[in-house]
């Protein structure tokens, strides 16, 4: 909804989170640069509407209320029911390590049998939690990232390097992918009513 957002229930754990919080819309490499935003891209958290956290159960999602309704902009249209399929591709839009707007594509739904969450082999790191994971084929977002494989290794000289999977691997990380809590599990519709 124009005043409604869904991230991660790990990125905004309590009302002070929500407080703090503050989204910045096209951040993108040329706007980063200028260290500048317009007052009109940003926006803050009002309230936690609905958030769930258990590692147990893997389910990890805020719905939270915005300080306004955002001008200008449509809001995504999500799934309702039903659920991806194996394979179906996949792009998520998101803000890896604090960096500027990237687009992740060439990914595609890997394991698709837990209730709460699938996954797929989407190239993400630490700051992509809350990123929509959208339908390549319908447009639809069918979720959002909440949790991966580790980022970086540390290599013989101390120096951090990025953990990459080439196709024919089997450690055992390379294998399951992200982890995307399934956006119509969260009752949205009914939500948005009130």
């Amino acid at each position: 909804a124009e005043d409604v957002l869904v991230t991660a229930g790990h990125c905004i754990v309590d009302e002070d989170d929500c407080r703090s919080s503050l989204w910045i819309f096209d951040y993108t490499a040329k706007v980063a640069s200028r260290k500048r935003f317009k007052a009109s891209n940003t926006v803050g958290c009002k309230e936690i509407i609905s958030r769930e956290f258990n590692k147990e159960k893997v389910i990890d999602f805020s719905v939270v209320r915005l300080d306004r309704k955002v001008k200008g902009r449509t809001p995504l249209r999500f799934r309702i029911e039903g659920q991806i399929e194996l394979d179906t591709p996949v792009v998520m839009i998101g803000h890896p390590l604090g960096l500027p707007m990237k687009l992740t594509k060439g990914a595609s739904v890997w394991h698709n049998d837990r209730e709460w969450i699938f996954s797929a082999n989407l190239d993400a790191f630490g700051g992509n939690s809350g990123s929509p994971v959208i339908n390549e084929n319908t447009g639809l977002v069918e979720g959002i990232l909440v949790r991966g494989g580790s980022d970086f290794h540390e290599n013989d000289e101390g120096t951090l390097m990025v953990n990459l999977c080439d196709e024919s691997t089997t450690e055992e990380e390379c294998l399951y992918g992200e982890d995307i809590t399934r956006i119509q599990k969260l009752n949205l519709p009914e939500l948005l009513k009130n």
